[in-house]
């Protein structure tokens, strides 16, 4: 199936030295129109598996990896915070170019992490379903999957004062069918432009900690099932819960169960789902990207 699969299409291949998003993946492709004008220049988000499966088929060079930013740029006055951090360059383990890359972070209730674009749970920890990033990625996405989640329920129940945490899109707290953007704004890069919604806590966000904070996520999800009632239907957890009025969303997301039982396939199994993506050398050929490197975090 991946051989079928040219990921080549999202991958900008313009000059680096007079664009400095050159190197990145596109926000989208058009058959008909080519790829999208903009790019999701975010490292830390769901997108960067279509980065992971690029550079393992060799659709995509390793620039990729080492081009796209840890946190934006410091002159994009409007992003979340100033960040802090430094430069760092590393070699690429296929081409051996070297990169320098700016190695930032953000802070929230005294946790440094490398934020999201929206600030959401299924940005920053999706991919550590089926990628091993937590083994491979040590002082990298490894260390960041744990701080953004110990993050992320800090800031729910610290500054929100939730009494759980979990902000990540999902049906709206109601039964009118919509789907909406959650997120923490602390954690997020489009704080001050196009914030996400911080009004709903959904349960697959618990289910996607259980292998960073596993403790964390386990007491959240009781909680989730003791404090608010509805919550739970035949088929399991509803997909969202307003966590001030209690109100629920009624809804089964194909998305947000698979992300669920995929979480459960993992901490039941030891982290099976990964071993078994691992196993393969599309995924292998992103382990020294994961070990090399190093983010500006404790």
């Amino acid at each position: 199936m991946l051989n079928a699969m040219d990921f080549g299409i999202f991958y900008d291949n313009g000059d680096q030295s007079q664009s400095n998003t050159a190197g990145q993946m596109y926000g989208g492709y058009n058959a008909d129109q080519g790829p999208a004008t903009f790019h999701y220049g975010v490292l830390n988000a769901e997108t960067r598996i279509a980065a992971y499966i690029g550079i393992g088929t060799h659709r995509m060079p390793g620039d990729v990896w080492w081009r796209t930013w840890r946190t934006l740029p410091a002159d994009f006055t409007w992003q979340g915070q100033t960040p802090q951090g430094y430069n760092a360059t590393y070699t690429d383990p296929q081409s051996g170019k070297p990169f320098t890359v700016f190695e930032g972070h953000y802070s929230s209730n005294g946790i440094n992490f490398v934020p999201s674009w929206g600030g959401s749970m299924f940005e920053g920890l999706m991919n550590n379903l089926v990628i091993p990033e937590t083994a491979w990625g040590k002082q990298s996405f490894g260390l960041n999957d744990r701080l953004y989640a110990q993050a992320q329920a800090a800031y729910a129940t610290q500054t929100l004062k939730y009494p759980v945490w979990g902000l990540s899109p999902a049906s709206t707290p109601d039964d009118t069918g919509n789907y909406d953007a959650y997120g923490a704004h602390n954690l997020a890069s489009n704080k001050n432009c196009c914030p996400y919604s911080e009004t709903a806590v959904t349960p697959h966000a618990s289910f996607l900690a259980l292998t960073v904070t596993p403790q964390a996520a386990f007491a959240n999800i009781q909680q989730l099932r003791t404090r608010y009632k509805d919550i739970y239907g035949p088929y399991g957890f509803y997909d969202s819960v307003n966590p001030t009025t209690g109100q629920v969303g009624h809804r089964y997301l194909v998305l947000d169960q698979a992300m669920i039982f995929a979480a459960l396939d993992n901490a039941l199994r030891n982290n099976q789902l990964q071993r078994h993506f691992a196993a393969d050398p599309v995924i292998m050929a992103i382990h020294p990207y994961l070990s090399q490197e190093k983010f500006s975090l404790p």
